[in-house]
């Protein structure tokens, strides 16, 4: 019988996949890595991986200082494969154009979309999601370049 784990990465993988890929990304992104909320299980995935992200909370009372836990030396995201949902939409949500030109293969997806993709995903690794808005809030569209949090509502 599968794990309650396995179930929920499958879940996330398959919502992971409905983001469209970033070709050509060179990384310049890593400006906007900030503070992030997550799902337990993507928080998990990525202390499996050996790293421990600050709770956005905890990391807020750092701005504008703080830099995300999983930038390498080289500001690489050293859990690429396992970020979450609210990291893999950086660039691909219309409201979240890349500020350095980056275009997702296949075209944007709509706020509502991305929404819509980060409250399965907060439901999915064992969040509790409200009901709300079906607009990504405003807080996502803004980076820890211009003195906002990156964080959902």
């Amino acid at each position: 019988m599968a794990d309650w784990r396995d179930l929920a990465d499958a879940r996330l993988d398959d919502l992971y996949a409905r983001v469209p890929a970033m070709p050509g990304c060179d990384g310049r992104c890593h400006l906007s890595c900030g503070p992030v909320e997550m799902s337990p299980r993507e928080r998990g995935r990525i202390r499996e991986a050996g790293i421990t992200i600050t709770p956005a909370a905890e990391a807020v009372a750092l701005l504008p200082a703080f830099t995300c836990d999983a930038l390498t030396p080289d500001n690489r995201c050293a859990v690429y494969g396992r970020r979450p949902m609210i990291c893999r939409l950086w660039g691909a949500v219309e409201a979240m154009r890349c500020p350095f030109g980056c275009e997702p293969e296949g075209g944007y997806l709509t706020a509502a979309e991305g929404a819509e993709l980060l409250r399965e995903s907060l439901a999915a690794g064992g969040a509790e999601v409200p009901g709300g808005p079906s607009a990504l809030p405003a807080g996502l569209r803004r980076s820890r370049t211009d003195g906002a949090v990156a964080a959902h509502g």
